[in-house]
């Protein structure tokens, strides 16, 4: 299963239940992170990204697919995917791949 977490920008206002980071240049000062679960792919809409769920052997986004969750661009600083991995098996899981900042 691919999940997402989203980064927000330090002056953003994430959700509550989200967890915090400290990267780079901005460390000292917390970021929030917001992971959205089931989501297959993401686009911008006008002034929001919107994560989707894609069904079937669908590639792309389309009128079929779901969304899952929409935030502020302008809010986002990163959005990385996350790719579960053998979790079924007892390997670790989580690895990380596609990394790419707003």
């Amino acid at each position: 299963m691919a999940c997402f977490d989203v980064t927000f920008a330090p002056t953003a206002s994430g959700s509550k239940n989200s967890s915090t980071v400290s990267v780079g240049a901005d460390a000292g000062r917390e970021r929030p992170i917001e992971r959205v679960v089931g989501a297959d792919a993401y686009q911008q809409e006008g002034t929001l990204t919107t994560f989707f769920a894609i069904e079937g052997d669908r590639q792309v986004i389309d009128s079929w697919s779901r969304r899952i969750a929409s935030f502020r661009t302008v809010e986002i600083a990163a959005i990385r995917r996350v790719v579960e991995t053998g979790a079924e098996h007892g390997s670790p899981a989580g690895a990380l791949a596609l990394v790419q900042t707003a």
